[in-house]
């Protein structure tokens, strides 16, 4: 799995520190190809919904295709039962 949560992380990936604030879809998508040609099974990644220069709410993961598939250990949860947070 690529990093691309932890300081180290967004560094080696020659990323500024203040990602995702004001970054482009491209140069991400260019990482994440990368990443599946060598294989690895998928990206995790500071989310940036709602990010500012100095912080982000969350985190996103994103799985290829190539990776195995998740073993349920629970009951499924609707998005809504699980991210209650209403959206404007």
């Amino acid at each position: 799995m690529l990093d691309a949560v932890s300081e180290q992380g967004v560094a080696a990936l020659k990323l500024p520190p203040e990602y995702p604030y004001r970054i482009d879809y491209a140069p991400c998508r260019r990482i994440a190809v990368r990443a599946y040609d060598a294989g690895l099974h998928g990206v995790a990644c500071r989310s940036n919904a709602e990010c500012t220069r100095q912080s982000w709410l969350g985190e996103e993961l994103a799985l290829f295709d190539n990776a195995p598939r998740p073993h349920e250990t629970a009951e499924r949860l609707s998005f809504d039962g699980w991210y209650p947070d209403v959206q404007p």
